[in-house]
C-alpha cells in the first residue's frame, strides 16, 4: 500500500459525500486506501460513510467511535494501523479538486527523499458567503521550508499535506487528548527533513461556524496555540525552548490585545481608586517590562476573576511600554531634526566662510570700496 488517506469527520452530513468522492476520483499508478474516522456524529454522517464503505469495501476502512470522544485517539489508531509508505490528510468538511493530487505528491516524495512533508495550494471557501474565495498561497510559500519555519505557525492548509511515515516513534504524551493533530504532527515529521511546496491549486478548505478551528474566536485560537507551544516544548525536552519562547511571547502579546478589547468596557466601569487597581499599578512600576505574562502580581483577591486581573495588569504593562516607546521615539525624532538643522547651519556657515575667503569675494569688496569712494566724491 503506497498511500493511506486519513479522513476525520464529525457532524459533516452536508459535506462528507463531497470529501469522500474527491478521494475516490484520484487517478494513480499505485494502490491507496481511505480510512474514515467517524466520531459518533449526531447527524447522518455515520450513515453516509457506512453507505460508502458498503460500495467500496476494498478501498474504504472505517474507524467508528462508540461515543463522541472529541480527541485524536482515532487518528492515532488510523496512523498506527495504516500499512502505507505515505499518509494524506483530509477533514470531512473539506475536499480535493484535482484527480492527480495524490499522484503528484507521491511523485514528489519519491524523487525527494530528503523531504518528509509536501503540501500544495488550496482555495479558502467561506460557507456563509461573507468573503470571496481566495487562494491560501497568495504570497506563494517557499518551495522548501524547515522546522524553523514551522515553529512560527502552521502554514500548511488542512486539505493539502502528504507525510512520509516511519520517521518518529511514539506520539506526544498529550496528542490523543488534544482536539487537533495537524501542526504537532508536522513538527514531529519536520525534525527529520524538509517541507516541500507544490505550486498547484488542488483542494478547498471550508470556513464555517461549525469548524473545529475556524469556528473558534481569535482569543480561543491564541489560547490554544499557547497551550500547544507549552505542551510540545516540554515533550521535546525543551530542545527548541529558545525558539518557542519567542513565539509564545508574541502570542501572549496578541492575546493581551484581544483581551484588551473585552476589558475596555470593564475598565470604563472600574473604580480607579480600587485597592486592587492601585496594587496592580504599583506592581507594574516595580517591574515595568516583563517579557512574559505577569506572574508576579498577586491577583488572588481580584474580583470577579483573578485571571482577568492578570490580563488587566499585563495589558497595562503593554500600554505603558507603548507609551514609553512612543515618548522615546519622539525624543529621537526631535534630536535627529535638531542635529539635522545644526548640520545644515554648519554647512551654510562653512559655505559663507568659503565665499569670504575666495578671490571673487575680495574683488567684490575692493570694487565696493571704490564705488563708495566714487559716490562720496
Amino acid at each position: 500500500m503506497k498511500v493511506s488517506v486519513l479522513l476525520t469527520t464529525y457532524n459533516h452530513e452536508k459535506w462528507i459525500a463531497q470529501a469522500v468522492d474527491s478521494v475516490l476520483m484520484q487517478k494513480t499508478n499505485f494502490d491507496y486506501e481511505i480510512v474514515i474516522m467517524e466520531d459518533c456524529s449526531t447527524d447522518s454522517t455515520r450513515d453516509i460513510v457506512l453507505d460508502f464503505q458498503r460500495k467500496y469495501p476494498d478501498k474504504i476502512r472505517l474507524i467508528l467511535s462508540e461515543k463522541n470522544k472529541n480527541d485524536s485517539s482515532n487518528f492515532i489508531t488510523a496512523w498506527q494501523t495504516s500499512p502505507s509508505q505515505y499518509v494524506a490528510i483530509l477533514d470531512g468538511d473539506d475536499y480535493w479538486t484535482s484527480s492527480h493530487k495524490l499522484q503528484r505528491q507521491v511523485d514528489f516524495l519519491d524523487t525527494h527523499p530528503e523531504y518528509t512533508i509536501c503540501f500544495h495550494n488550496v482555495t479558502i471557501l467561506y460557507e456563509d458567503g461573507s468573503h470571496e474565495p481566495w487562494d491560501h498561497a497568495c504570497g506563494k510559500p517557499k518551495e522548501t521550508s524547515t522546522l524553523e519555519d514551522l515553529w512560527a505557525g502552521n502554514f500548511i492548509p488542512g486539505p493539502s499535506p502528504m507525510l512520509r511515515k516511519g520517521l518518529f516513534g511514539e506520539f506526544l504524551n498529550w496528542f490523543d487528548t488534544d482536539r487537533w493533530t495537524d501542526w504537532p504532527l508536522y513538527i514531529l515529521n519536520a525534525q527529520h527533513g524538509n517541507i516541500g511546496y507544490i505550486d498547484k491549486l488542488m483542494g478547498v478548505y471550508r470556513v464555517h461556524s461549525e469548524g473545529l478551528w475556524s469556528g473558534r474566536s481569535e482569543t480561543e485560537q491564541l489560547e490554544e496555540v499557547i497551550k500547544f507551544y507549552k505542551d510540545i516544548n516540554a515533550d521535546l525536552d525543551f530542545r527548541y525552548k529558545e525558539t518557542i519562547d519567542v513565539w509564545v511571547s508574541r502570542c501572549y502579546g496578541e492575546l493581551a490585545r484581544e483581551k484588551a478589547k473585552e476589558l475596555e468596557e470593564y475598565l470604563s466601569e472600574r473604580n480607579a481608586k480600587d485597592r486592587a487597581w492601585n496594587a496592580l499599578q504599583e506592581a507594574l512600576q516595580s517591574r515595568p517590562y516583563p517579557t512574559a505574562p505577569i506572574e508576579f502580581v498577586d491577583v488572588s483577591s481580584w474580583e470577579p476573576d483573578p485571571e482577568q486581573g492578570r490580563w488587566l495588569a499585563w495589558q497595562l504593562q503593554i500600554l505603558n511600554k507603548e507609551w514609553h516607546d512612543r515618548e522615546q521615539q519622539l525624543r529621537r525624532n526631535h534630536n535627529k531634526q535638531l542635529q539635522k538643522l545644526r548640520k545644515q547651519n554648519r554647512r551654510l556657515a562653512q559655505q559663507l566662510q568659503d565665499i569670504k575667503d575666495s578671490r571673487t569675494w575680495k574683488l567684490l569688496k575692493r570694487v565696493g570700496h571704490l564705488r563708495v569712494k566714487t559716490l562720496g566724491r
